[in-house]
């Protein structure tokens, strides 16, 4: 079951028209498992991340957006078979990568759709991350 809810904060400093750095922190959500019997998983991951983003205007009042950056993602990855319950995390640096939709409410707010890709790691498996978000954008 990979269908939890998850969400994303994001700061930034626009320092050219369409350009911005941001600094984020992701919370991925989590993907539960259950096997025969007792025995289930599961795996949450979050992020912090730090990059750039552009900020487009395709036609009136919408916006398009792209980020690309680095983000420093644990998984935390819990299992229980019977009784034995066992828990273990791993943090690891990855790219992540955006795109967005943004409709201009006013001059300094937007209402946001977007998808966050990235990658977790752990042990010797990697797992692709998506976060797909609605949210407001509000500009200084």
């Amino acid at each position: 079951d990979t269908s939890n809810a998850g969400g994303k904060l994001f700061g930034g400093f626009k320092f050219m028209p369409n350009l911005a750095a941001e600094l984020s922190y992701f919370n991925y959500g989590k993907a539960k498992s259950s096997g025969p019997g007792a025995a289930s998983g599961e795996i949450k991951a979050t992020g912090w991340g730090a990059g750039v983003t552009y900020v487009g205007e395709f036609a009136p009042q919408w916006l398009g957006v792209a980020r690309l950056g680095v983000a420093r993602n644990k998984a935390d990855v819990s299992g229980t078979v019977g009784s034995f319950t066992s828990a273990d995390s791993k943090t690891s640096t990855q790219p992540y990568g955006g795109l967005g939709v943004g409709y201009a409410v006013s001059k300094n707010l937007s209402v946001d759709v977007a998808l966050d890709v990235s990658r977790v790691k752990y042990a010797n498996e990697k797992a692709n991350v998506r976060l797909l978000s609605v949210g407001l954008t509000y500009g200084f």
